[in-house]
Order: structure tokens, then C-alpha cells, then sequence
């Protein structure tokens, strides 16, 4: 779907509830998405901003998993039955916390209904990036990961390409 044909169902969305979970994946920034859909029905969630709400740091990937799926699930739902009949959509950036900890998007389909939508941004600058200097052995930079570990996920991307 590209970016035009997403902006048309959107607007088709806020009119009339549809029976499907509507999750899709943005490749592009978040401020050209934003500028897409309509004022007033949409909610942002950075998920840097709700990992930092973490009690504590979790040290082993599996502890990590957990303690951000948690507070995903916790904070999807609370937005989902607080706003339920105004059919918003969310917004979600920060997305490396995902792909960087290998978290399933199991909490928003859990949320999900033809009444919500959840949008996921990867940003495509960021996918681009190529450092200009070499980097030592013991670093990787693989700034695709993001999109590619989502892309995987999600059945529909939208954006730029």
C-alpha cells in the first residue's frame, strides 16, 4: 500500500468500524505519517519514553522480553479502552526497542479490534544510515534491523521506498 492509498483508507476507517485488527508498519518518518492523518485522532506512543519507565534494567534478553512486553500490554490496552469509541489511531516510534529485544507485537494484537488502529514507524533515514568512519571489530551497525525484523511481522508497509 503506499502512501496515498493509505491516507484514502484511513478516512474510510474513521467513518465506518471494519471487522479486521488493522496493524501496519510505516517506513518513513513519523512527522510525514502524522501530516497524513487526521488531527485530533491520533495518539503517539514512543516506546525509549515507556521502556524508561522500567523499574529496574533487565540484564538477560529474556528478562528484557518479558519486562517491556509487559509495560507495552499495559499501556496498549489503557489506551485502547480509554479510547475504544472514538476509533483513534496510534501511533508507535522507538520501534528499535522492539526489534533490539526481539519483543512480539503480541500486546497490540491483544488490543486490537475494528474499532483501533496501530500504526509502527521505522524510519527510513535511519535505515539508510552509513557511518562515515570505520567502526572497531567489536561493534556492529546494522541499521536496517528495525525495518527488516518488523517488516516480517506485519503483513502491510507503508511509506516511502
Amino acid at each position: 500500500m503506499n502512501p496515498a492509498e493509505f491516507a484514502d483508507f484511513v478516512a474510510a476507517f474513521l467513518k465506518a468500524p471494519s471487522p479486521y485488527r488493522h496493524l501496519y508498519l510505516w517506513y518513513g518518518e513519523a512527522d510525514t505519517l502524522m501530516a497524513q492523518l487526521p488531527p485530533g485522532k491520533t495518539q503517539s506512543l514512543d516506546l525509549f519514553t515507556l521502556a524508561a519507565t522500567l523499574e529496574s534494567r533487565p540484564l538477560a534478553q529474556s528478562e528484557a522480553q518479558e519486562a517491556l512486553s509487559d509495560v507495552l500490554r499495559a499501556s496498549v490496552r489503557a489506551w485502547a479502552q480509554r479510547d475504544a469509541d472514538a476509533r483513534p489511531i496510534l501511533v508507535v516510534t522507538g520501534c528499535e526497542v522492539l526489534a533490539c529485544y526481539r519483543v512480539s507485537l503480541n500486546p497490540f494484537y491483544e488490543a486490537l479490534t475494528g474499532q483501533v488502529m496501530v500504526v509502527l514507524v521505522s524510519s527510513a533515514r535511519d535505515a539508510a544510515y552509513r557511518p562515515t568512519e570505520s567502526l572497531p571489530n567489536y561493534v556492529i551497525c546494522n541499521p536496517g534491523a528495525t525495518f527488516t525484523y518488523l517488516s516480517t511481522l506485519v503483513e502491510d508497509v507503508i511509506g516511502e521506498y
